[in-house]
């Protein structure tokens, strides 16, 4: 599910159904979802409680929510705004660091909808990462020509991960 007619696009080729729709407002029955897969979106929601409301209400009973986002840090806003996005293929105002989202909070907020989260940090590991730069200062492909693997680091202050299981 997408807004975006060009990210509904590239995953329709690759075999995935699409729907056109808002992550605020999704057009499916209550505990429709065994999983909810909400990755690199909630920092690009004005509303991210509304749209993890919905994840939540999507998952059946034992239904598993598993996501990513960045952090309302300073790190994260260098990182990924100050750093990122001055990178030569990477859109300047892809982020808005108003958007980010607090780990303590999204904990929480998911409780609230009956999901316990649990949260980690996570990172581009280096090697992957240090191709993928060469690649977009260069131009050049690179052997792998994938992005960089995430990998778990110690530390929540830029981006992190979760899953979490639905009551019932």
């Amino acid at each position: 599910m997408d807004l975006t007619r060009s990210a509904l696009a590239q995953a329709a080729a690759h075999g995935v159904t699409v729907v056109n729709g808002d992550a605020t407002a999704v057009p499916l029955v209550d505990g429709c979802a065994d999983v909810v897969a909400a990755g690199e979106l909630l920092e690009h929601v004005p509303d991210w409680r509304a749209a993890v409301a919905e994840a939540c209400r999507l998952l059946r009973p034992g239904g598993l929510l598993v996501l990513d986002t960045l952090n309302d840090t300073a790190l994260a806003r260098l990182v990924a705004v100050r750093i990122a996005e001055r990178l030569p293929t990477v859109p300047r105002g892809i982020h808005d660091p108003r958007l980010f989202v607090d780990d303590r909070e999204l904990v929480a907020e998911c409780a609230r909808h009956g999901v316990d989260l649990r949260v980690r940090g996570v990172r581009p590991g280096v090697p992957g990462l240090l191709r993928w730069l060469l690649r977009q200062v260069t131009g050049v492909a690179t052997p792998t020509g994938q992005a960089p693997r995430i990998v778990p680091t110690g530390s929540r202050a830029v981006l992190y991960q979760g899953h979490g299981l639905r009551d019932g």
